[in-house]
């Protein structure tokens, strides 16, 4: 699978954006330019997965400096978007590269629809063509959707979200239903699911079932019955069915690689104060020890000598983040094996840390091991763990009329904690804790006495951690849907581009919190006309304007 992808890479041509710490390269893609159709559509359909993912440093400028730090799994880091001051390229490298992903699938689409001989791949792009579009416009709003990427090169229109929405759901119910085990076969030309078409029937539905649960506020009526739908069709029924892209990897296949690996020695993320407070005590568990390292060698010496840790902690948090000076050198020497986060929002680079707070970012835990020490480990897109806890929201929200949202929300916490090597006596004291985090939520689902602590507040927090840290985009809307977990409005913002009422702060209410990205300046000249529309509709292009979906 390599050897064919490298082949595929040089036939059609990469075009890299360089690191936030290198010179970029802008391709400048209109969002409706076509692309030369490919010889074999499998070949263009791996090659149009492979880079719809956030790959290498897409996925840093795209997720770690930006979204990342919005849903507040990480704070301050160098460059990054922690004062709400998103870098013009960050925003033009993820729309590029959807608009030229976009381009491929539509290519594959309009060539091959009609050919029995493609039927496979040609649904399999609608569904990815949904994922990558959901992406997209959830992060930014409306956005050229029906008269995108098609063949005339035209500008296209920007479409509202909720028609996206609908179109969408029509696509993948659609495209599900076609797919056809004994149809065109293409193995390792799907970096998914291999060619499994029972899985990518499932992957569209539970696809479906997080789009209805978007849904739910603005259009209940539409969320119920895509929902139901969804779960008729069938969703994943187990961590077999995880949607995972798999690479594969070389020492000089940088762009294949597992990106947190490939930024393993250059650009970590480290951990906010906003995650230290949701885990410190949340499932009443002891801090690792030497026996919980023989258990589970996930568990390593950084861990067990990590200092300033709380004595209790969620037990995926040691795995999560390591001590500070485990992959970059300490700043502060007292600060050394610290395993602690820092406050969104307090900008921190050397000069401005000694002016403002004395913080320096080195000083603070950063990401584990466990996510950095293989360069073939699949990339989540969309996991059996977020599908339970989408079906227990669902029941909870009555989204939903029928269901054990108990054992849902139990099965997606051991789904996801397992992952780890957590061992199952520890999950099972775990899911019957009562001990509260710094809010006071708790595990243990019967337990609601408190604050922070109902039903909803115990599910989207448990989302929230299972979503960490390549699952950020979900955990980003999850709040500003739910304004749940609790986070922290950020200490500092950028006057020029977020204007902060004190009131939305000190309140900490939904209005604290960047609601989406801006549109790319580039579209102010490519599609002028249409850009202006959209703007126009909207009001401004403002990072504070809400998504359809965002009624509050």
């Amino acid at each position: 699978m390599k050897n064919i992808l490298n082949s595929i890479l040089i036939i059609l041509g990469l075009v890299t954006l360089a690191s936030c710490t290198d010179n970029f390269v802008s391709i400048n893609v209109n969002p409706n330019s076509s692309r030369p159709d490919a010889a074999d559509p499998k070949f263009q359909f791996l090659y149009s997965v492979s880079r719809s993912n956030l790959y290498s440093n897409q996925w840093q400028v795209g997720d770690q400096m930006t979204v990342c730090h919005f849903c507040e799994y990480a704070a301050n880091d160098g460059l990054s978007a922690s004062d709400y001051s998103i870098d013009a390229r960050y925003i033009q490298g993820i729309w590029d590269l959807t608009y030229v992903a976009l381009a491929n699938f539509n290519a594959i689409i309009r060539s091959y629809e009609n050919d029995p001989l493609h039927v496979n791949v040609v649904n399999m792009s609608k569904i990815w063509k949904c994922w990558l579009m959901l992406r997209l416009t959830d992060y930014l709003g409306d956005i050229p959707y029906s008269e995108a990427g098609s063949a005339d090169g035209s500008n296209p229109k920007y479409d509202l979200q909720k028609d996206i929405y609908y179109n969408m759901f029509e696509e993948l119910a659609d495209a599900q239903s076609k797919l056809n085990a004994d149809a065109d076969k293409l193995g390792s030309y799907d970096l998914i699911y291999s060619g499994d078409v029972a899985k990518w029937k499932k992957f569209a539905n539970s696809l479906r079932l997080r789009m209805a649960l978007r849904i739910a506020k603005v259009d209940n009526a539409k969320a119920k019955t895509e929902a139901a739908a969804a779960i008729s069709a069938g969703v994943m029924t187990s961590q077999d069915d995880d949607a995972l892209i798999r690479m594969g990897s070389s020492a000089t296949e940088t762009n294949s690689q597992n990106p947190i690996y490939y930024h393993r020695n250059s650009s970590v993320i480290h951990m906010s104060t906003t995650y230290y407070r949701i885990v410190e005590n949340l499932g009443g568990l002891d801090w690792p020890d030497i026996a919980d390292q023989n258990e589970n060698p996930n568990i390593t010496d950084y861990i067990l000598n990590a200092e300033r840790h709380p004595a209790k902690v969620d037990p995926r948090s040691p795995v999560h983040f390591e001590p500070s000076g485990t992959k970059v050198t300490v700043t502060t020497d007292t600060l050394n094996k610290n395993w602690d986060g820092t406050a969104p929002g307090n900008v921190s680079s050397a000069v401005e840390a000694v002016l403002k707070t004395g913080q320096y970012i080195n000083d603070y835990a950063q990401i584990g091991e466990w996510f950095y020490k293989n360069p073939e480990r699949g990339v989540p897109v969309l996991e059996y763990s977020e599908v339970c806890f989408l079906q227990a929201i669902a029941i909870e929200t009555n989204v939903l009329t029928s269901g054990n949202a108990q054992n849902l929300y139990e099965e997606g916490i051991t789904a996801n904690i397992r992952k780890f090597g957590i061992p199952t006596a520890k999950i099972d004291a775990y899911l019957n804790s009562e001990d509260t985090n710094y809010h006071g939520t708790s595990v243990k689902y019967t337990h609601t006495a408190g604050t922070a602590n109902t039903v909803l507040d115990k599910l989207i927090t448990q989302k929230w951690i299972a979503h960490f840290v390549e699952g950020s985009f979900e955990a980003w809307a999850d709040h500003r849907l739910y304004h749940k977990p609790t986070l922290m409005p950020f200490a500092e913002v950028s006057s020029s581009v977020f204007i902060m009422n004190p009131d939305d702060k000190a309140n900490n209410t939904p209005n604290a919190y960047i609601k989406r990205g801006y549109y790319p300046a580039t579209e102010q000249t490519l599609n002028a006309e249409n850009y202006k529309t959209a703007v126009d509709r909207m009001g401004s292009n403002s990072i504070q304007n809400n998504v359809w979906w965002d009624v509050d």
